[in-house]
């Protein structure tokens, strides 16, 4: 950047951010309290986050508009095709015909190390294979019959389910019902109301929670905490370690079958 004529200053992640939090989402206590998440997180107030800052903001604004539009040009290469596409067809058609268009550029591309290019190329060869691993692992013998055992217990308690993905058929119903009567704060407010808040006001109002049928909702929260308890109850916690051992296996075939290229990423 510094030598296309500007000053750029890199971004400091904050490690804390992503730091794993001491909830254990597979515990019984979990359950009883929070079911599965569907609708016992609905109705609670919003945590603002952080507020985004850009270092070069200062910079940026010293400069003109057609010296921004150029910044980012170097910086990111030319995205004026973004100009010419209103729709998914558009995008793919354009993707076809012009695909270098597509291809990383600008500084922050040419700073990229090598082991972070090498590594987005890996995903792209290896990547649908991957994610199939997860399949693979729900299907395997040591998932099958934890799956079939625990299927077997939630029909003994009045819920037939085959897998944990069929909660979804129940509790989705439920997420659409109560979206239907979500309401919010800023609904009572006029268009000229809004613009005259101040940053903090609005902050304060976009903290505040949706709200929906009070009735709807303690009905769906009840029924999800005795289906997530029941489903904790008839084994939750081993099937989904069974899932860990199956992928575990799978993923360690995958390591052997691709050895040469991973430890080629690694010495990058």
């Amino acid at each position: 950047m510094a030598l296309a004529g500007f000053e750029y200053t890199s971004e400091t992640v904050d490690v804390e951010v992503y730091s794993a939090d001491d909830v254990d989402y597979m515990s019984r206590e979990y359950a009883e309290t929070n079911g599965f998440g569907y609708t016992t997180s609905l109705g609670q107030p919003i945590d603002q986050a952080q507020a985004y800052i850009d270092p070069n903001a200062d910079y940026l604004a010293s400069l003109s508009e057609a010296e921004q539009e150029e910044f980012y040009t170097t910086l990111y290469g030319d995205q004026s095709y973004w100009d010419e596409v209103n729709s998914d067809e558009e995008l793919a058609a354009l993707q076809e015909e012009q695909p270098e268009l597509f291809e990383p550029s600008g500084c922050y591309n040419d700073a990229s190390s090598s082991t972070a290019q090498a590594s987005q190329a890996f995903w792209s060869t290896h990547g649908d294979e991957l994610q199939e691993l997860n399949e693979l692992a729900e299907d395997s013998s040591h998932v099958q019959q934890p799956l079939a055992d625990w299927s077997r217990c939630m029909a003994e308690h009045g819920h037939n389910f085959t897998t944990p993905d069929d909660f979804d058929s129940v509790m989705d119903p439920y997420m659409n019902d109560l979206y239907a009567t979500a309401s919010h704060p800023s609904q009572d407010l006029t268009e000229d109301e809004m613009m005259a808040l101040s940053e903090e006001e609005m902050n304060e109002l976009w903290s505040q929670p949706e709200q929906f049928d009070p009735d709807l909702l303690a009905e769906a929260q009840e029924y999800e905490i005795e289906l997530a308890v029941t489903a904790w109850d008839c084994g939750m916690t081993d099937l989904y370690a069974s899932y860990l051992t199956a992928l575990d296996e799978l993923q360690q075939q995958f390591i052997t079958s691709n050895l040469d290229e991973l430890q080629a990423l690694v010495t990058q």
